[in-house]
């Protein structure tokens, strides 16, 4: 449920988490739960630990992500 998740990584990523928090966005991600503010969380968390090269691809999905829900509003 996303009210769920959304509040579940909010509270991860704000108690600094990280671990947990990629654990768990990963796990979520593969059950085709996947917003924008999950990406980016899970990016920052990888940014957070210094793994930069493992943020990336999460950092370009939430891109792509507002990018498309922009898109709609035209």
């Amino acid at each position: 449920d996303f009210k769920y998740v959304n509040q579940l990584t909010e509270n991860l990523y704000l108690e600094n988490k990280w671990d947990e928090l990629i654990v768990v966005g990963d796990s979520i991600i593969k059950t085709k739960l996947d917003f924008y503010a999950l990406r980016l969380r899970i990016g920052l968390a990888y940014y957070y630990k210094n793994e930069y090269l493992l943020a990336i691809p999460h950092f370009l999905k939430a891109i792509e992500m507002k990018r498309r829900f922009y898109l709609l509003l035209i």
